[in-house]
Parts: structure tokens; sequence; C-alpha cells
């Protein structure tokens, strides 16, 4: 098993840091406490998602990491999270 970059170590550090927890409550509460990632419908349309389920927050950007604006973040369900990081080639932080 590799370690962990110091970079990644960092990240969960924070995660789990008081201040990134009221963020992230901020973040669900201006998001109305649902999923705001929108998914392809069969013909090729974009929708909301607006699940309710094992919400998160993602970043938008990692500019500001530490120091985040309200418009860095969007609140998203887990499956969606999931999806966007497949996507953009980046490991959720739930994965190893």
């Amino acid at each position: 098993m590799k370690k962990k970059s110091e970079q990644r170590k960092k990240y969960e550090r924070y995660l789990k840091s008081d201040a990134w927890q009221v963020l992230r409550m901020r973040v669900i509460h201006r998001d109305g406490a649902m999923c705001r990632a929108q998914k392809k419908t069969d013909d090729g349309r974009l929708k909301m998602c607006f699940s309710r389920v094992s919400l998160q927050v993602h970043h938008l950007t990692y500019e500001r990491f530490g120091n985040e604006r309200l418009s860095d973040l969007i609140t998203v369900c887990e499956q969606c999270h999931k999806t966007i990081h497949a996507k953009i080639g980046v490991k959720h932080h739930g994965e190893s």
C-alpha cells in the first residue's frame, strides 16, 4: 500500500476540521439541503438531481483551499459526487 501524500493527508485533516464542518453546513443550507448536480436524461437533456440522500460538498475549485468562498462549493449527493470525480479523473475523497 502506498503512503498517502502530504497533500492528501492535509486535505483529509481539513475535512475533519470544525472550520470545514461549519462551511459544509452553510453550503448545504444555501443549496436547500439537496443535490445541485446536473444529470443527463435519456434524450440528452440536463436535469437537476435534487436528491436529499447522502449529501456531500464538492469543491468546484481548489484555488482557495482552506479559505473557500461559498461559490467555490456545491452540494451533491454521494452518487453524483462519485460521478463528477470519475469524469474529471480525480479520486473521490472516500476512495483509496
